[in-house]
């Protein structure tokens, strides 16, 4: 076939991109990374007590797929590889270890073109625009005064929010439960003195170099009545479990747990931005460093009397494309692990209390069928999985409309 040109270019000005590249690169690392910070984060599974057992993923492994794209296609079977994970459980009473291979699920694989197999069908799954990670400024009208807060959003965890009443108190939320003085949770955070006091000297050098700060720490510590690390602790939990009654170590404890690594990860996205914002130098350890910290805290906190007292202050414009991103597949089916280990290390740690101590084998304690349940209800239930036409190259594009798919067809 001799081909003619009747342009006046005989070749394009750019060249075609790869629409795929960005998921097909955010499934590899998932592959290569993410799984491995998944099992990473659900390593070291004591019981409750923690001095029976202590269960560890020690490594895991992506065999070869049973078939290739094309077998699994044609005979409507799954285009996955089996993911075998190396276990190590150590029982803690008798002083023994065992490691052992444990078949966790068949593991689907994206095609070269960035789909995935499912019983024959291909399938493809759309990037989500989700409001970004990390904090943004706030701002409500109070008997016609502007106020101003912080939404503090990790990408899992506990939302908080800080918010400034109209004589200047500085009150937080934590996952929108009952507010209480922010100082509160400050005493938390700071080192104690004898007799577990957190005295209020120690809050006022925290924002000494901040003008205005001064009357907004007093109008707040007035509201507060904690003096003790204790009394701060038993505070919190009063208001995020009203009607709950702890002691002052579980209390402790319960308010750890709630900013601790396991249960409370800002994100790297969120990170980046937090210290973008405050000018935070980007190292390789600040950029993993993915919990709150009192610096953190105070560096918000600090914001917001700024903000409070500079005429013509503005909030931030959460619509702004700045402050959302997209979710690509690797990091939404990463998410949908997470929440099948999440289940998986919960009946572990019941079966390590409620089991013999004598028994030595890993496999008598996990059940893999939560993680394999998260698998398949990503793929088949998940609003963000669509099946991938082909009538027209563009109508295998995600999040293509569906009139325009008719038209190219010709209907």
């Amino acid at each position: 076939m001799i081909k003619k040109y009747f342009g006046r270019f005989r070749k394009p000005l750019t060249e075609t991109p790869n629409l795929v590249v960005s998921q097909v690169e955010s499934f590899k690392w998932l592959v290569e990374k993410g799984l491995k910070e998944v099992f990473e984060e659900f390593s070291s599974i004591k019981d409750f007590s923690a001095k029976k057992f202590q269960l560890d993923f020690a490594s895991f492994e992506l065999a070869e797929p049973k078939f290739d794209e094309y077998t699994a296609k044609d005979r409507k079977l799954s285009y996955e590889a089996p993911l075998k994970v190396r276990v190590r459980l150590k029982n803690l009473i008798m002083n023994t270890e065992k490691e052992q291979e444990i078949f966790m699920a068949d593991f689907p694989l994206m095609t070269s073109h960035g789909t995935f197999i499912i019983s024959g069908i291909e399938r493809v799954v759309v990037p989500q625009l989700a409001r970004s990670t990390g904090v943004s400024f706030t701002a409500q009208e109070l008997k016609g005064k502007k106020t101003f807060g912080a939404k503090i959003i990790p990408g899992r965890g506990a939302w908080i929010e800080l918010e400034t009443d109209l004589d200047g108190t500085l009150y937080v939320r934590i996952d929108r439960k009952r507010k209480f003085p922010v100082t509160t949770l400050l005493r938390v955070f700071l080192p104690v003195e004898a007799g577990g006091v957190v005295s209020n000297d120690k809050i006022f050098a925290l924002f000494s170099d901040i003008p205005g700060a001064r009357h907004h720490i007093e109008k707040t510590l007035a509201k507060d009545h904690t003096n003790t690390l204790d009394e701060a602790a038993i505070e919190i939990h009063k208001r995020l479990r009203d009607g709950d009654l702890a002691a002052a170590e579980n209390a402790r404890e319960f308010v750890h747990s709630i900013f601790d690594k396991e249960r409370y990860d800002l994100s790297r996205v969120g990170r980046f931005r937090f210290n973008n914002r405050f000018g935070i130098k980007e190292t390789a350890k600040e950029i993993e460093r993915r919990t709150l910290s009192l610096s953190d805290l105070v560096f918000i906190i600090s914001h917001i009397i700024h903000l409070n007292n500079t005429p013509g202050s503005m909030e931030d414009d959460i619509d702004h494309l700045g402050s959302r991103r997209v979710r690509l597949v690797g990091e939404l089916f990463q998410q949908k692990i997470r929440v099948g280990m999440a289940q998986i290390k919960r009946n572990i740690q019941n079966r390590m209390s409620t089991i013999d101590t004598d028994v030595t084998l890993p496999v008598q304690f996990i059940s893999p069928k939560p993680l394999q349940a998260r698998m398949k209800e990503f793929f088949t239930t998940n609003q963000l999985s669509q099946f991938r036409a082909s009538a027209h190259r563009l109508c295998s594009w995600p999040g293509r409309p569906q009139p325009c798919s008719r038209r190219l067809r010709g209907t």
